[in-house]
């Protein structure tokens, strides 16, 4: 297996993982989220310059890509963690999972936080998703906060 830094031809793989991670999230929300997750637009799509805008690694075996993450930083004057190293998106393969694919993405993602001097490496994932909590607590990830969140 290798990991790579995505590239604009990439659009296409890295979209489909992305389709693929939100067509998984949504069989873990409990009736009261998908009520409040129901939308009328379609997911938003990859578009070349976000390749620009993100930091996006994509895993591969020798047949095909398995797994991808993107993150972006995000600078905040006045704060304390005033540059901010963010997960946005990880997700493997169903047939490559729990086999290390998904600490590995999340080591390559924060080896380039910190050469961009990130002060913390931060992700949000849905409540339901205990797999996902556990995977960042393996990496010695914290919990630290509480998100509540209102449609408007």
């Amino acid at each position: 297996m290798i990991i790579r830094k995505a590239e604009q031809k990439d659009l296409k793989i890295v979209q489909e993982m992305l389709d693929l991670l939100n067509a998984d999230r949504k069989k873990l929300w409990n009736s009261k989220n998908k009520k409040f997750h129901k939308k009328k637009i379609k997911n938003s799509k990859l578009k070349k310059k976000d390749f620009a805008e993100n930091i996006i690694f994509i895993a591969e075996d020798s047949e095909a890509s398995i797994g991808c993450i993107m993150g972006y930083i995000s600078k905040r004057k006045g704060y304390i963690c005033h540059k901010l190293g963010y997960i946005d998106a990880l997700y493997i393969k169903k047939d490559y999972r729990k086999k290390g694919i998904a600490t590995k993405l999340l080591a390559k993602l924060k080896k380039e936080f910190k050469s961009n001097k990130c002060d913390h490496m931060i992700t949000h994932t849905d409540a339901e998703n205990i797999k996902a909590q556990k995977l960042y607590e393996s990496t010695k990830m914290s919990s630290v906060t509480v998100e509540y969140w209102k449609k408007l």
